[in-house]
């Protein structure tokens, strides 16, 4: 074993020396070049316990120092932890979805993630670590120059928490997701970038190369990130084997009663992965997951790995649903899902979008969650409008509905004091993190595409993607693509929605209807002095209007009983505008309506945008009751 270890030193040393990542099968490598800089990797050997849920594992990491300076310590996450007790942050967050499902905080239901050895370079550090609940840090024997890299080797034991949000079991289903020590991202100027985990926001990490072994119990599948390299059996024990390259976490997912639907398209192996009586659904599912996959491949750019697998969670456990990993993501389905309510297909888009806006360019999702989620929610709904037209959401005819109908029925209080480009950690609630990351920036592009186009939207979100895979973006980027594009035409509403908490709004203020006297006085022109007969009567309406934050031009329209129209426009830079319009005394208004098309979206408060005799309530109603069985876990797992 010393020998062993003494070889390896001397082989990591060398390596040491040209940065070069140890873990990277240079028999067979998946990319050549590489896609991503490859500044971090792990190797990993895990053992799965299916009745205590617990994980024993081993890890090695490689780690590159890219910043421009000698460091001294190392941060890493134990996100696991945020489950450890009833005291944590996250559990202060996820109270109310926990007392929804019904799970307790106790000896049976809490998770964690401690670890028990620690060396770096062979040299034990464990004495020098802090653990600050999800957030652990310890420091180096040496210091480590810009160029350099290490070697961390960890024992760690994980607990899968009973699954309430992301991660954790649910009876033998077992969803592996943020349960090693995961380093955090070291920042240009050497320092680190590692929040604490927490309900609201995602994750950051490098691209990273991951060589993962699991051992479960005999009966047990592995689906994991990655492409699999072998599959054994001995001593009731079955053994996978994952490699993957360029890709920001790792996932796996043990299950014994997984059945697959399979579809190969072009060079990449589509699998759905469901439980047993959700037969027909994995077939929407399969049909929605191969649709994304051609209209990203065509229209934004080539999708690299060669898998790609969709989980359909059985019931059990659909608080893991609707997450996104490298490779795989998990659905959000039932065993009967009436096929005019496609909220499985639109989490397969949504999902599989996050590989690209989010996956291959591993922007900030705790810092900046609308450069993520935003602008993903936004590309959801073009594609489900691309591959199920304009009922893409609920099909039934009353009440038909895309993604952005269901956005216009929420109360949107919340973005009076919350904005886009805050940390996912100050948000008050989940509501208002996910109004302003998610629906707030894809009514703004949703908005723009009503007035550029589609075609000018997509070439900018091809643009984006291109320009920045495998590089870390963040929301300034995306501006300056997006400006450039349009000329900064538009620069001043996207900073007003992003960059503050004004809710842009366009508004019929004031509507008056005035009867006119006939008239009597003197004529100048005739020069004379008039009376108009009793019978000549008329009536002035006066509509007044106005726009808040909303620097863009805003058309409004004025229907008469006798079908007269009158059409105008609210010009960008003005505020407020008055409208006068005579008519005889038994014409009616019937309708007064700003922006009576709907293409100015992100003026998300639709209630005082029409003034009518008439209503509409009653579908809205309805189509607000139909959401409500699965709002509240949606607001979680999206």
């Amino acid at each position: 074993m010393k020998n062993i270890s003494a070889a390896f030193f001397g082989f990591f040393l060398a390596l040491n020396a040209f940065g070069q990542n140890p873990f990277v099968q240079t028999d067979t490598p998946t990319f050549t070049p590489p896609l991503s800089p490859r500044n971090v990797g792990y190797q990993i050997s895990a053992n799965l316990d299916t009745d205590s849920h617990i994980i024993s594992g081993r890890e090695k990491i490689y780690f590159l120092n890219t910043s421009h300076k000698a460091i001294e310590s190392i941060q890493i996450h134990l996100y696991l932890n945020a489950f450890a007790s009833n005291q944590t942050p996250m559990e202060s967050e996820i109270a109310p979805l926990r007392k929804m499902l019904k799970v307790p905080v106790n000896r049976k239901t809490i998770g964690y993630c401690r670890i028990l050895h620690l060396t770096v370079n062979f040299s034990s550090v464990l004495h020098t670590l802090q653990v600050n609940n999800t957030v652990a840090a310890f420091t180096l024997p040496y210091p480590l120059n810009p160029g350099e890299s290490t070697l961390i080797e960890i024992e760690f034991e994980t607990r899968l928490p009973r699954l309430v949000i992301r991660s954790g079991y649910a009876g033998s289903f077992h969803m592996i997701a943020q349960w090693f020590p995961k380093l955090g991202v070291l920042r240009k100027d050497g320092s680190w970038d590692c929040p604490q985990y927490g309900g609201n926001g995602e994750f950051y990490s490098d691209f990273a190369v991951y060589d993962v072994r699991f051992d479960v119990p005999e009966g047990f599948n592995i689906i994991a990130t990655g492409i699999k390299q072998e599959k054994a059996t001995a001593n009731h024990r079955n053994k996978f084997h994952y490699y993957a390259e360029d890709v920001h976490d790792f996932v796996a997912i043990a299950w014994d009663q997984f059945k697959f639907r399979k579809r190969k398209v072009g060079n990449c192996q589509l699998t759905v992965a469901y439980p047993p009586g959700h037969e027909s659904v994995s077939l929407r599912e399969m049909d929605a997951l191969e649709g994304t996959f051609r209209w990203y491949n065509t229209h934004i750019g080539p999708y690299p790995y060669s898998a790609y697998t969709v989980i359909d969670t059985p019931f059990c456990a659909l608080p893991a649903s609707g997450m996104e990993y490298p490779m795989i993501s998990t659905g959000f389905a039932l065993k009967l899902v009436p096929e005019w309510f496609r909220l499985p297909e639109e989490t397969v888009v949504h999902e599989f979008g996050h590989s690209y806006f989010q996956g291959m360019l591993a922007s900030n999702e705790f810092r900046e969650a609308w450069v993520d989620e935003g602008i993903n929610t936004y590309m959801t709904a073009l594609i489900m409008e691309d591959l199920y037209g304009k009922c893409n959401f609920n099909a039934l005819p009353r009440f038909c509905a895309d993604g952005f109908d269901r956005m216009l029925n929420n109360d949107y209080t919340a973005l009076r004091y919350q904005k886009p480009d805050q940390p996912a950690d100050t948000y008050t609630n989940r509501n208002a993190y996910t109004e302003a990351s998610y629906d707030k920036v894809s009514m703004l592009l949703k908005t723009m595409e009503n007035i550029i186009g589609k075609d000018k939207i997509i070439e900018i979100m091809k643009d984006y993607f291109n320009q920045f895979r495998f590089t870390h973006p963040n929301g300034k980027d995306f501006l300056r693509i997006f400006n450039a594009h349009t000329d900064n035409r538009y620069s001043k509403l996207m900073d007003i929605v992003i960059h503050s908490n004004t809710v842009p709004d366009a508004a019929i203020l004031q509507v008056n209807r005035v009867a006119i006297p006939p008239f009597k006085g003197f004529v100048p022109e005739k020069t004379a002095y008039m009376e108009a007969t009793a019978n000549e009567k008329t009536v002035r309406f006066t509509v007044i209007m106005g726009k808040h934050q909303l620097p863009l031009p805003v058309p409004y329209r004025l229907t008469f009983s006798d079908g007269s129209v009158l059409n105008g426009q609210l010009e960008a830079e003005e505020s407020t505008k008055t409208v006068i319009v005579n008519k005889g005394s038994e014409i009616r208004l019937v309708e007064a309506c700003i922006d009576p098309k709907r293409e100015i979206l992100i003026d998300m408060d639709r209630s005082n945008n029409r003034y009518s005799k008439k209503g509409n309530t009653a579908r809205r109603m309805g189509s607000a009751a139909l959401l409500l069985i699965v709002m509240e876990l949606y607001f979680y797992v999206f």
